[in-house]
């Protein structure tokens, strides 16, 4: 609709999305709308975008150009590492350690390409604490369980412990990675995101 109606040219539009099936799709589907102009348009993923600006400004991006990208099974053992190191209750299930490691780095990997930092995530978590136990009708006023906390703000209390704990292995991995000179993909994401709020 743009592109027919308005006097933008297709190199100045910048479609993003997650995967490179949808990607293609798009163009795809552009190119049965508009034709060859289709491919003047940028259409490609939020990884591949931030990648290309990171080498197209690399003197902005001096710390990441100067680290090692990791894969996902780097990812893994580095976060094991990191969950053996810790003195964690919630994520370690009757003492094993590996149950919650696959889990733990969807959530570091959901939270940075949420553009959620450790220090944000403990913001909300602080927040979320405080607004719950302000709650009046925290616990039971009669019958048997009188004084005691009901069921459905029990288990949110325990999702949050959940996710401190979730928070501590957040900051340390983002501070060994640091250390370490490495990166992971959704680094790359937060990286320009931070970029561009500067410049």
């Amino acid at each position: 609709k743009i592109l027919l109606e308005t006097q933008i040219n297709p190199e100045n539009i910048l479609a993003l999305t997650f995967t490179e099936n949808a990607a293609h799709e798009m163009r795809k589907r552009l190119l049965s709308i508009i034709g060859q102009d289709a491919y003047r348009v940028e259409i490609t993923t939020f990884h591949s975008f931030c990648n290309m600006i990171i080498k197209k400004n690399q003197e902005e991006f001096s710390e990441m150009i100067s680290s090692e990208n990791i894969n996902e099974l780097e990812q893994l053992s580095i976060l094991e590492k990191i969950m053996e190191s810790l003195p964690l209750v919630k994520l370690r299930p009757l003492g094993d350690l590996t149950y919650y490691v696959k889990p733990v780095m969807n959530a570091v990997n959901e939270l940075k390409r949420e553009n959620i930092s450790p220090k944000l995530l403990e913001e909300g978590l602080e927040n979320f604490e405080k607004t719950l136990l302000s709650r009046e009708d925290l616990y039971h006023e009669k019958g048997a369980h009188k004084g005691k906390m009901k069921a459905e703000y029990q288990k949110s209390l325990s999702g949050i412990e959940k996710n401190k704990e979730l928070l501590l292995v957040f900051t340390k991995y983002q501070k060994d990675m640091k250390e370490k000179k490495k990166y992971d993909y959704n680094d790359m994401l937060l990286e320009v995101i931070e970029k561009f709020k500067l410049h």
